[in-house]
């Protein structure tokens, strides 16, 4: 729930030894680009470094902070992108056996702007996160795949709702919008299979993956903000969803 869905931008990992890495880089900030597409104008710096080859070669940690102002130039509020949101996440990553591997991440978000508190009085937005996440290897061709996640949104501040077609990219911009978020817990499970097809040996190009999963979204929130009904009308949507996905993966 809480991690950006994309960085724009300049990055590098340094392999300092078989074990220590360290992880930099500049981007334009979180779900945004260069130019035009950067809502405020404000660089980003992420930062981190990875543990590896830990416990025999089972165990990986990976660490990394990202740090900006993401909120956007709003000309009623000028000073509205001077304020910084800091993005933290641990993973740590076990392979159990040549077929099992898990993964577990954690995740501490607080920005800095957050939400209006009483005469207006700014309060920061803070949120938290679990996630684990269970790889297993069936055959060479199928493997099955789980995850389970819970997020915190103690201010309303990171997750949303969003009715209109456009209000994801109008609440990046600071344009009118009718976007909305309440605070509340947040759970999610998903599987899925991942499967190489067998045609690949009889084709030049290789690599192609198909990966089908099934995804239960839960929130104990009032707004109920999934499946909205009455687009105009806040708690008319359900406080669960169920979504059915494939991809098809064609490596470039």
């Amino acid at each position: 729930f809480g991690n950006p869905t994309r960085h724009t931008g300049f990055f590098a990992q340094i392999h300092n030894d078989s074990v220590l890495d360290f992880y930099l880089g500049v981007d334009a900030g979180v779900n945004t680009s260069i130019t035009r597409g950067d809502n405020n104008n404000s660089a980003a710096l992420l930062a981190g470094f990875g543990l590896n080859n830990l416990l025999d070669g089972k165990l990986t940690l990976l660490a990394l902070t990202h740090i900006g102002a993401e909120n956007p130039n709003v000309q009623s509020q000028p000073r509205l992108d001077k304020f910084l949101r800091y993005i933290n996440d641990v993973f740590l990553t076990y392979k159990v056996s040549n077929k099992l591997s898990t993964v577990v991440e954690a995740q501490y978000i607080h920005d800095e702007y957050g939400v209006a508190g009483i005469n207006e009085r700014r309060i920061p937005a803070d949120a938290f996160g679990v996630a684990g996440y269970l790889s297993y290897q069936l055959n060479e061709r199928v493997t099955f795949n789980t995850r389970t996640e819970f997020f915190r949104d103690k201010q309303g501040f990171y997750v949303g709702a969003f009715p209109g077609n456009l209000d994801v990219a109008n609440t990046l911009k600071g344009d009118k919008n009718t976007s909305y978020g309440s605070p509340g817990n947040y759970f999610e499970q998903t599987i899925g299979i991942t499967f190489k097809p067998w045609f690949e040996k009889q084709v030049s190009y290789s690599g192609v993956t198909f990966r089908t999963e099934l995804r239960y979204d839960l929130d104990t929130n009032s707004h109920r903000q999934f499946s909205l009904g009455n687009k105009s009308v806040v708690g008319t949507g359900k406080n669960h969803q169920l979504t059915a996905a494939i991809d098809l993966m064609m490596p470039f």
